[in-house]
């Protein structure tokens, strides 16, 4: 038997993947570091919103348009973020949808401890196809990553695919093919967002990137299709 094994986690978050490792003919990871530190290939991941089928409203077609995007699960790094993205979009007359997700049990248990604010949580998910469509209807998609990785999300591939602008603070991204300063714009720091380079991003035109993978393309760099 052939075992091909890919993390699309860290060792950090998940270290019992490294028993795996051994095991595997092939060992692939999304991460970075994980890729030097424990000698896996470095294998990006994927979009995959063209295997379901859904097709490209062109954004402005979508009667629930905005300007700037983002939904993920809930952390307590990202709040100060998101506001300060809230209070940009109100201050400038942009449009915005955000949406961070939490399980109202784990609400309930950290609240307190946490400085957790209803306010900033949702306790309802969206659906795949409701997520996509909401993504084709902005212009900007905000992504904020985990601090225990280091490897490009799932949203990192959306985004780029349907040629939305990418505002991440992974800096991680200008070391592969999918980076252009024109599409991509790094956040070292929340100030950045009122800078002068800022608004030229926004207002810089939209490009192609073709390194990106699909799902299809993704499995026969794995070699399984």
């Amino acid at each position: 038997m052939r075992i091909i094994s890919y993390q699309w986690d860290s060792i950090k978050n998940n270290p019992n993947a490294k028993s795996l490792i051994g095991v595997s003919d092939l060992s692939y990871t999304f991460d970075f570091n994980d890729s030097e530190n424990y000698r896996m290939n470095y294998l990006p991941l994927f979009y995959c919103w063209n295997e379901f089928g859904y097709q490209s409203l062109g954004g402005n077609k979508a009667s629930n348009r905005v300007d700037f995007f983002f939904v993920g699960g809930y952390r307590t790094s990202r709040v100060s973020i998101l506001r300060a993205f809230e209070e940009f979009c109100v201050k400038y007359g942009f449009t915005y949808y955000f949406k961070s997700f939490e399980r109202i049990g784990s609400y309930l248990l950290n609240r307190k401890k946490l400085n957790m604010k209803k306010k900033d949580i949702s306790f309802s998910q969206l659906s795949y196809k409701d997520y996509f469509y909401r993504l084709d209807a902005s212009s900007y998609v905000i992504d904020i990553q985990s601090p225990t990785q280091t490897g490009l999300t799932m949203r990192t591939m959306e985004a780029l695919s349907l040629q939305k602008k990418l505002i991440t603070t992974n800096g991680f991204i200008k070391k592969t093919p999918l980076y252009s300063d024109s599409m991509v714009y790094i956040l070292n720091d929340i100030n950045d967002i009122n800078t002068p380079e800022f608004r030229l991003f926004l207002g810089s035109k939209n490009q192609k990137i073709d390194a990106l993978l699909s799902l299809t393309n993704w499995l026969k760099k794995l070699d399984i299709l």
